[in-house]
């Protein structure tokens, strides 16, 4: 007898108790002022651990309910160990990118960030580059100008 996981389903899981302990501990570490507004420190987190809440039970649900037949095709040893490789070279590439934001600033990490992961997928049309790097000053624009918060 194979023992199979569905991954949507484990996942879900783990996301879930995830968010439940962060929507926990949103309040212990965000301390906020009585008479304070209701948009505060704390809305932001909340809306995000929210959004997780409810796209791990999605998750949960589409791992019991819709979940795909297996077929024919099976994967080998080197597709599986090809597939974790890119994981850990991507999770490398990410921590890289938060040693780096402090030393050489948002725009050139978040750029060279961006450029790296289109061109280890080999994204080659010229227009995802120019979207990305837009994305990147755009979002410095907003928090610089519009909420007037210092980047690195």
């Amino acid at each position: 007898m194979k023992l199979t996981m569905n991954s949507n389903l484990i996942s879900g899981f783990i996301f879930l108790l995830l968010s439940l302990l962060i929507w926990l501990l949103i309040p212990r570490q965000i301390q906020i002022l009585e008479g304070v507004p209701q948009l505060n420190a704390q809305t932001f987190p909340k809306i995000v651990t929210g959004i997780m809440l409810v796209l791990s039970i999605v998750l949960i649900i589409q791992g019991l309910f819709f979940t795909k037949q297996e077929s024919g095709a099976q994967t080998t040893k080197k597709e599986v160990i090809r597939r974790e490789m890119n994981a850990i070279i991507m999770i490398v590439i990410f921590l890289a990118y938060a040693f780096l934001f402090e030393k050489i600033g948002f725009i050139i990490s978040s750029i060279a960030l961006c450029i790296t992961c289109l061109a280890f997928y080999k994204i080659k049309n010229w227009k995802y580059y120019l979207i990305t790097i837009t994305v990147v000053l755009f979002v410095y624009f907003i928090f610089e100008q519009v909420l007037q918060l210092d980047l690195p």
